[in-house]
């Protein structure tokens, strides 16, 4: 007889599945760490629980620097289109980020706020932000 599994993280799971953008890709990716046995998590021995954690793990935080990278060059045209504010204790201008999350939640296509876009979400508003800083900069004739 199976020895019970020891107590595993499901939320933890599916979360990283979610976050990932993995969720509907589960059973391929159970079935892949596998070897083909089985399609349920719960099938899944201790092993390759763990390892199937780990590898999600792995791919969040690959997807978090891709994401960052993308909210980096919306903050970087906030500059070009003047959205910043002088913070004294930097000695610098710095994004005026309650100013850019009001455009976001008034303007941006999905209306949250910059740090709520998903991976698959950011190019799109990349993109948005980029045409709305072309069109501002031409009306002022730069």
């Amino acid at each position: 007889m199976n020895n019970p599994p020891k107590q595993r993280n499901y939320r933890q799971l599916h979360a990283l599945l979610s976050s990932t953008g993995l969720f509907d890709q589960k059973a391929n990716i159970i079935s892949g760490i596998s070897g083909g046995r089985t399609e349920s998590s719960r099938d899944l021995t201790d092993y390759e629980f763990k390892s199937l954690l780990n590898w999600l793990q792995t791919q969040f935080e690959g997807s978090q620097k891709k994401a960052d990278r993308e909210r980096k060059k919306i903050l970087s045209l906030c500059y070009t289109y003047g959205l910043t504010v002088f913070d004294p204790a930097k000695g610098r201008d710095i994004v005026d980020m309650k100013a850019l999350n009001t455009w976001m939640l008034k303007y941006s296509y999905l209306h949250k706020p910059l740090n709520d876009y998903t991976l698959q979400e950011l190019p799109k508003l990349v993109t948005q932000f980029e045409s709305v800083v072309s069109k501002h900069l031409k009306n002022i004739n730069i």
